[in-house]
């Protein structure tokens, strides 16, 4: 089921940004003295007056000092969760760096916003029970973890669960999703992310062909044509 995505830039206003939430991780790329990647996390914003960032490590403060002066150019970029899953960017400077209680970064709001779809299929939010296990049984020992599909496109889905003790994170590998009674789907994990201190979410691709896909989905009562391609 592999297919190329035609990545498309659009500049969008910046009210698009209401749809950002606080917590999200962003990257900061400055200008000066050089360029210089750090990642941080939204804090929050003030629509149309600034943004508010935190760096992500207490001694980023210290090692990109040099960097956080007023005026300075930043471009800004973050991966947005949507129904098509879409990387955003936008220039912004900073504007301001506060001190106490915390320490945190000011930037100046975007007069416009660059947004960049990269799924082929648009996704839809659900909830259903179900467990994942390695296909190849190469892991015989493992027990399926238990969790649930949080949003799921032709292409794929994003399968939340609790990370059990005795794991320090899952590896990328052929799975099985098992969901309702009979529903098995063919799936490779491609990516995962912390959510909460025990809580993950990986991405899924479905390994199946699109028709099989169209026929699994339709047996948990997902209709395929409600995640046809916009």
């Amino acid at each position: 089921m592999s297919a190329k995505v035609n990545h498309v830039v659009e500049t969008v206003e910046s009210h698009y940004i209401d749809g950002i939430a606080p917590g999200c991780v962003v990257q900061l790329q400055f200008q000066f003295p050089n360029s210089q990647r750090v990642s941080a996390r939204l804090v929050g914003y003030e629509a149309n007056q600034y943004l508010v960032v935190r760096l992500n490590e207490p001694e980023y403060w210290k090692r990109f000092h040099s960097f956080l002066f007023e005026s300075n150019p930043v471009v800004v970029r973050l991966l947005v969760e949507s129904e098509r899953g879409q990387c955003v960017a936008f220039h912004s400077a900073v504007k301001w760096r506060g001190f106490k209680p915390i320490d945190l970064l000011y930037l100046e709001f975007p007069a416009q916003v660059q947004k960049c779809d990269l799924r082929l299929h648009k996704r839809v939010s659900t909830c259903i029970s179900a467990n994942v296990i390695d296909s190849m049984k190469s892991y015989q020992y493992e027990a399926p973890i238990l969790g649930h599909i949080r949003d799921v496109s032709l292409g794929g889905c994003c399968f939340e669960f609790e990370l059990p003790m005795d794991r320090v994170g899952v590896s990328p590998r052929a799975v099985d999703i098992k969901a309702g009674k009979e529903v098995l789907i063919q799936a490779e994990i491609r990516n995962q992310r912390t959510l909460e201190e025990r809580k993950m979410a990986v991405g899924l691709r479905f390994r199946s062909s699109l028709t099989e896909t169209k026929k699994l989905l339709s047996s948990l009562y997902i209709s395929p044509e409600l995640l046809a391609s916009a």
